[in-house]
């Protein structure tokens, strides 16, 4: 089991109160394409990131609230969105 989980300013003020959900997939890609989607539905200043992690809690992807992704499951890459 995966969990995404991913943060968002409501009102696209850093330093605000930030809304928090996940959601959980079977499927590690299933999982990285939602985050995927989050990430670019939310957009701009309201996205403040997101992160998968397996059922033990390690960390395997993340999107940070620059839009840089990090696939963490086999060394560290970062990519532009």
């Amino acid at each position: 089991m995966y969990t995404v989980t991913w943060h968002r300013y409501p009102h696209g003020i850093e330093g605000e109160e930030m809304d928090c959900h996940w959601r959980e997939f079977d499927d590690i890609e299933k999982a990285i394409r939602f985050l995927e989607g989050r990430a670019n539905l939310i957009k701009s200043i309201n996205w403040a990131g997101g992160y998968i992690e397996d059922e033990n809690g390690k960390e395997l992807y993340a999107i940070y609230d620059s839009g840089e992704s990090e696939d963490l499951r086999s060394g560290t890459e970062l990519k532009g969105r």
